[in-house]
């Protein structure tokens, strides 16, 4: 079979339940008010200004062969380009659609919902053991401070160590490291299933939650074969350290 034939059968067997679950939880629809220049050009100019080369979003012709039926725009441009212009209020429907965390505890879609309370669960445990532990600041000092502080930079050099050596190609085995993921990784450095890079660069469109069962499929669909794996991050720091 040839990559993209391996590619396809690795989507395909993944498609029938998740672009249903990808569509309840992502697909936001707008008004043309809060539309702007969402031409193939500027879909294609914006990923490649944030540095993302995926087909799907700089090749116009690419989209349209795969599942998705179209190019479709990164999802950071999507973020501003519903941004209400001149300070125009939000509409209720839109507003309903991009609910915070908190709110998120109480949405309609049952995924958004699972997750944000999952989220919130996990925070007031710990903080509930921090308490009994007497020292409830430690939850602040041990964790949240550290979240919004340290890990965002160790989460920096991991994306940089993932991409290191790598190039643009349409190849996504080219442009990214695969490492194989470990329970101890993914509690400190890779959580939220962000350590599948490759399934990433390969379909964008899944979503993370999706990322371990769709990379088990590449693998056997063999696009994805054992070599190409690194055991574990400290071997890539290694092998990237060796030049």
């Amino acid at each position: 079979m040839t990559r993209s034939q391996l590619v396809v059968s690795a989507g395909a067997a993944l498609a029938g339940r998740l672009v249903e679950q990808g569509r309840s939880v992502l697909v936001l629809e707008a008004g043309p008010d809060y539309r702007s220049a969402d031409t193939p050009d500027a879909i294609r100019n914006w990923a490649l200004g944030v540095g993302d080369d995926n087909p799907l979003y700089a090749d116009e012709e690419y989209g349209p062969r795969t599942r998705w039926g179209t190019q479709i725009a990164h999802a950071t441009m999507a973020g501003h380009v519903k941004t209400p212009m001149l300070g125009d209020p939000i509409p209720a429907e839109v507003k309903a659609q991009t609910k915070g965390l908190f709110r998120g505890v109480v949405a309609e879609p049952v995924k958004v919902r699972h997750a944000a309370r999952a989220i919130v669960a996990t925070q007031l445990v710990m903080l509930g053991l921090f308490t009994l532990a007497g020292h409830p600041w430690m939850y602040f000092i041990l964790w949240f401070l550290p979240h919004l502080t340290v890990w965002r930079v160790i989460n920096r050099l991991r994306s940089i160590a993932e991409h290191g050596g790598m190039r643009q190609s349409a190849d996504r085995r080219e442009t990214t490291h695969s490492v194989r993921q470990h329970l101890p990784a993914r509690l400190t450095i890779v959580p939220y299933y962000t350590g599948w890079h490759l399934a990433h660069h390969v379909d964008s469109g899944i979503p993370f939650r999706n990322l371990p069962a769709y990379h088990d499929e590449l693998m056997r669909s063999g696009y994805v074969q054992a070599p190409l794996e690194h055991p574990t991050y400290r071997a890539l720091w290694r092998k990237l350290a060796s030049g």
